[in-house]
């Protein structure tokens, strides 16, 4: 029953950043080279194999 009587769309201010008290930049998420995944699993196969 909430669901139907609650309002669909939110308000500004529930869509605003809560306790950083500014927007994000950017993505937090880092790219990172595949260069950088080989050379850990060439890591990990030589230290199993040790």
């Amino acid at each position: 029953v909430p669901l139907l009587a609650a309002p669909s769309d939110p308000d500004t201010e529930k869509l605003s950043p809560y306790e950083c008290g500014f927007e994000a930049f950017d993505d937090a998420r880092m790219k990172f080279d595949v260069k950088f995944y080989l050379v850990a699993i060439l890591f990990i196969i030589f230290d199993l194999e040790i």
